[in-house]
């Protein structure tokens, strides 16, 4: 082989050999340029990522909170449980929670109603959520946590003081008709029986 056709394909391999290093650096660019998705729960529901601690000394769950947002919000503490009502300060709407609580977290489900609508969807929202039990900067107790809607726990806050010397009245909050009476059907009792007409014919014998 002549010294010109070396030196051609000397050439010639480095320029393939360019050529796949500019290739695989861009690739290399590309894959680390894509954006990093955060993962939800096992449904892809949005958990809190909240680590509990222990609770400040002399202080326990059971009271009662307020907030600006929320109004007064009762919770009653029982072993490792805690079930709560809320009334809003204009009383157009009342909701109860219910969940687990481990030192100063509590992860909860809750269900809010339209006062004087009949208790059904269109006056019914649900949701999850949690609260850490703290003391603010002036050295009160408070809950700062969030809640979502449906199966999401977290998406806005939900941040209440508690009062002083106030205990908890679950009994005094809720609708004409409680939620209670319908929880075999999960807050929506379109199912149920219709009992309007058994009423106009109680009437009519009348």
């Amino acid at each position: 082989m002549s010294t010109t056709a070396a030196r051609l394909g000397y050439i010639a391999g480095m320029k393939i050999r360019r050529a796949l290093f500019v290739l695989t650096a861009s690739a290399a660019f590309a894959l680390a340029a894509l954006p990093l998705t955060a993962c939800g729960g096992a449904s892809g529901a949005k958990v809190a990522n909240v680590k509990a601690g222990s609770m400040p000394e002399g202080q326990v769950w059971t009271g009662v909170y307020y907030s600006q947002q929320f109004g007064e919000l009762h919770l009653v503490e029982s072993g490792d449980n805690i079930v709560g009502k809320w009334k809003a300060k204009d009383e157009s709407k009342w909701g109860k929670m219910s969940g687990t609580v481990q030192g100063n977290v509590f992860h909860f489900a809750w269900d809010e109603y339209q006062s004087g609508f009949a208790i059904g969807k269109a006056g019914h929202q649900h949701g999850k959520g949690y609260f850490v039990y703290g003391m603010n900067k002036d050295n009160q107790p408070a809950l700062t946590g969030e809640y979502g809607n449906d199966e999401d726990e977290t998406g806005a806050p939900w941040n209440a003081m508690k009062e002083k010397d106030r205990k908890p009245h679950l009994e005094g909050i809720g609708g004409a008709t409680d939620v209670d009476t319908f929880e075999k059907d999960k807050g929506h009792p379109d199912d149920a029986e219709d009992t309007s007409d058994k009423d106009h014919k109680k009437e009519d014998k009348k």
